[in-house]
């Protein structure tokens, strides 16, 4: 994607200083196909040095790929390798190999884990991480578990080719599958049946809303050829989309319809490569640069912006009670208050950041390049 390019090379001496002298550090997998029968875990007590101060952690197979997270347990994509790890005390509760892991978050929802490989969609027993099915994909992608709006679960599979599938999460059963121009790299986000794809291009993109249960498509619009991760609040959808990095604006779109309610410019560093967050109370964007923009969903009406001073090649904006956080090129963590955008705690990590959500009382963050690479519970901010 040229917006990612541009990042990745702007930010290259960023990234160098970040990485200089980190080594892999790459465990084995498990012993055979199938979830991890062996009794749960406790985890380990915190390393000294950068990661004291932890209510847990938790070694990883390989490295962090992603985080998924839901009610008390979070699902742990790592190499060739899917984990599902309990909140409150980061026990180990099953851990199943998953060919092809490499490159996407997992999602968790009902009773369901999902995760894509390279070439195929796995879903999993949330219970025990016994696999339901696998699925063949026409290639990486994201992931999402979106209801279809009659009491089912689909996992909405869409691939860096341009292709989505709709697969019943109950047993696997392909419902429905499309093919657009453009590459999906932004996972799928919905509410209510009805769900919503980006897919970027060089000239220009789309953004697509579908019927979850069939595939149908609902309503489709053009946008520039920069087109960020969408966000669902209620019955607005937000989405950053324009011309160029430079020239980005926010749209809030109906979520039924399509039609636009509002339209903001947005200065700054906008590639498509930074996911925001949608809360109850609010969105909260992020650019490539750590400039975080709090919008008002109903009518785009900018509630504050805050230039943090912290690029970032990818990631995304975790919600915390009363703080949004993200990580850095520079392996810390920078948390902001949502109300009002005021830098509460800048806090250097102890490794290279994969992924993070936040949780009531914990934020929990993937490190690659650790020692041991790992995911890490930090106490809310």
């Amino acid at each position: 994607m040229t917006g990612r390019a541009r990042t990745a090379a702007v930010l290259a001496v960023v990234l160098a200083g970040a990485l200089a002298g980190a080594v892999a550090a790459c465990g084995g997998g498990p012993s055979g196909p199938g979830p991890d029968r062996r009794p749960a875990r406790a985890p380990r007590a915190a390393p000294p040095g950068p990661a004291s101060g932890l209510a847990w952690w938790s070694p990883v197979n390989g490295e962090p790929v992603g985080l998924a997270l839901d009610d008390d347990a979070v699902a742990v994509a790592a190499l060739d390798e899917v984990r599902l790890l309990g909140v409150p005390d980061g026990r180990v509760r099953w851990r199943t190999a998953v060919p092809g892991v490499r490159r996407y978050r997992p999602a968790i929802a009902g009773d369901r884990v999902v995760a894509t490989g390279e070439r195929a969609l796995t879903v999993l027993d949330r219970r025990d991480g016994t696999t339901v099915a696998t699925v063949p994909v026409s290639g990486p992608g994201p992931v999402a578990l979106l209801p279809d709006g009659a009491g089912a679960l689909v996992a909405v599979a869409a691939s860096e080719s341009g292709a989505v599938v709709g697969v019943d999460a109950a047993d696997g059963r392909v419902r429905w599958s499309a093919d657009h121009p453009g590459s999906v790299m932004a996972t799928p986000v919905g509410d209510g049946g009805t769900g919503i794809v980006t897919w970027p291009g060089r000239t220009g993109g789309t953004v697509r809303a579908f019927a979850v249960a069939t595939g149908a498509v609902v309503w489709e619009r053009p946008v520039g050829p920069v087109v960020g991760a969408p966000l669902v609040h209620g019955d607005r959808v937000v989405v950053v989309e324009g011309p160029g990095i430079h020239g980005a604006v926010a749209v809030g779109l109906d979520l039924r319809t399509g039609a636009e309610g509002w339209r903001v410019p947005l200065p700054g560093w906008w590639d498509g490569a930074v996911e925001g967050v949608a809360g109850p109370d609010g969105v909260w964007l992020l650019d490539g640069m750590g400039t975080v923009v709090a919008l008002d969903p109903a009518s785009g009406r900018v509630r504050w912006r805050q230039e943090t001073g912290r690029p970032l090649v990818q990631g995304r904006l975790a919600l915390l009670p009363g703080a949004v956080a993200f990580a850095s090129a520079a392996d810390d963590l920078c948390v902001l208050g949502r109300s009002d955008g005021r830098i509460r705690a800048v806090r250097a990590l102890g490794g290279v950041p994969a992924d993070l959500v936040g949780t009531p009382g914990r934020l929990l963050v993937a490190l690659r390049l650790g020692r041991p690479s790992r995911v890490e519970a930090l106490p809310a901010p």
